[in-house]
């Protein structure tokens, strides 16, 4: 596996696999679901959903439930770790750009 889930080691670390399967546990009632990390929370939709989930705080700033366009996406992203840093969670050198790629990573080159 690569991008994400090999940087994170998503690959086949059954720990990751069980917590994969917690967040998409979590998104049921929202008739979501993340197979895969690198496309699951691409688009910004699934992440802001489960942050809102776990927080239990909707978001403050609306996002676009069907983003067609890079920005739209990356806006999602950002509005799902406002949210987290909203509530008190330090976020250390994470930013939109690390859930939204297209599929190249340092680590892959």
């Amino acid at each position: 596996s690569s991008g994400i889930n090999a940087e994170y080691g998503m690959g086949s670390d059954p720990t990751a696999k069980r917590s994969l399967g917690g967040a998409t546990s979590k998104l049921k009632p929202r008739s979501l679901e993340i197979e895969d990390l690198q496309v699951g929370l691409k688009d910004g939709v699934n992440l802001v959903n489960l942050v809102e989930l776990l927080t239990q705080q909707p978001s403050k700033t609306r996002y676009t439930k069907k983003p067609r366009i890079k920005m739209q996406m990356m806006e999602n992203i950002g509005i799902g770790l406002k949210i987290l840093t909203d509530d008190g969670i330090k976020l250390v050198n994470i930013g939109n750009t690390d859930y939204h790629s297209e599929g190249k990573h340092e680590a892959d080159n």
